[in-house]
């Protein structure tokens, strides 16, 4: 599956790939082997699949390598699954024998301590997987991809002759499946895929064309109105055409990372759209004819020039998670927290501000299931004792 190697740099480490020039395919291939002899496996996976997707010839070579890498990890899994299966079967043997003889206390403790480093050990070679969403992992099997639990269970069965893992923003990952180009969200849903305007036909339903320098909104993507996911950040628009509003199959719209000075009224029109992600741009306002967008649970603004709530934001009835991502703002205001309440919002984004403690009124959400509050000045003594009045909320600080 081809895909951009600009994009790869954004979301992989940079210094996997630093040793290498974008046209030195053999280089990466290497690159993934020295990876191998580190035990590095998660850099040599990448690694392997920009080496393969730069040279078709070396994919061969490269299905080997990963199936090998994948046998690797697979099998440390089960060894380590296996041994703390043994440790917790004699754990709990000794915990039996100390209640009858207390002699056996150092036998209790050297398997306790032998528990806790199977228990390590287990959790690096689980962290050798990336985790969407904490429990999709790619996976590989007898030639096939899918992907598997931090239990090793299988969630999207072994069907793809190539596969990525599950993007961290969009939350889908890119197949192939009969040699089809798929995208594919955490249910296993499938959507046929186009990655250039050139590819894109009646049978699509999913359009990437992010970084890809576009300068203008395609023309082409109008004339295809059964398209359900458009994705189109990470570009140079400025301008988004009042005809989006044709699109009304659109379920999933990525415009962040543009120039938009606005977002037209048309936007209004897309009934069936759940997300929609504006993160840095330029906007400073939201069309009042928002508030049709009665499906719309996710609304990401992140990054803009916004100074006050967009009224129309209080009117999507079936929002649930929002982000107030690089808002510049020192405390939450009585709007964000009537929002909060008023939508019952589930997942509040508060990163990138100037915040240093949240008012009393936050800790009362018991709808709230997740804040990210990633650089922020909230000290860490006091990172601790929100916590604690939130037990049933996920702070994420770093």
């Amino acid at each position: 599956m081809k895909f951009l190697i600009s994009a790869l740099f954004l979301l992989f480490s940079f210094q996997s790939f630093a040793q290498c020039s974008a046209s030195d395919c053999p280089c990466f291939m290497k690159t993934g082997d020295r990876y191998i002899q580190k035990k590095d496996y998660k850099k040599a996976i990448f690694n392997y699949l920009v080496a393969r997707d730069c040279d078709p010839k070396l994919g061969p070579t490269i299905e080997k390598k990963l199936a090998s890498v994948f046998s690797t990890i697979e099998q440390q899994r089960v060894d380590a699954i296996k041994a703390k299966e043994e440790v917790e079967s004699e754990q709990q043997k000794t915990k039996t024998l100390l209640n009858e003889l207390k002699e056996e206390q150092k036998k209790t403790a050297a398997a306790l301590n032998k528990s806790q480093e199977e228990e390590q050990k287990n959790k690096k070679i689980i962290n050798a997987f990336y985790f969407y969403e904490g429990k999709y992992a790619l996976a590989y099997k007898n030639g096939y991809y899918g992907f598997i639990n931090q239990q090793g269970d299988v969630l999207i069965d072994y069907q793809y002759e190539e596969a990525e893992p599950f993007n961290k923003h969009t939350g889908f990952a890119k197949v192939k499946k009969d040699k089809n180009s798929l995208l594919i969200d955490s249910s296993g849903k499938e959507y046929p895929l186009a990655e250039n305007i050139y590819k894109l036909n009646k049978k699509t339903k999913a359009l990437d064309l992010s970084y890809q320098n576009l300068e203008k909104f395609p023309s082409e993507i109008l004339d295809n109105p059964q398209l359900e996911i458009l994705l189109l950040h990470s570009n140079y628009l400025t301008h988004i055409p009042k005809e989006i509003g044709t699109l009304t199959q659109l379920s999933w719209i990525s415009l962040g990372d543009n120039e938009l000075l606005s977002i037209p009224a048309e936007i209004g029109e897309l009934t069936k759209l759940s997300t929609l992600w504006l993160t840095y741009n330029k906007l400073q306002a939201l069309p009042n004819n928002m508030k049709n967008l009665n499906k719309l649970t996710k609304l990401v603004l992140a990054n803009n020039n916004f100074t006050t709530l967009p009224s129309v934001v209080k009117e999507l009835e079936s929002l649930n998670v929002f982000s107030f991502t690089g808002w510049g703002i020192k405390t939450i205001s009585k709007d964000m927290l009537d929002l909060i309440e008023e939508k019952k919002i589930k997942v509040a984004y508060f990163s990138k501000n100037q915040l240093r403690y949240l008012p009393n009124r936050f800790f009362s959400f018991k709808h709230l299931t997740k804040a990210f509050l990633i650089d922020n000045p909230i000290p860490k003594e006091k990172r601790s004792e929100i916590e604690q009045k939130m037990p049933w909320c996920t702070f994420v600080w770093e």
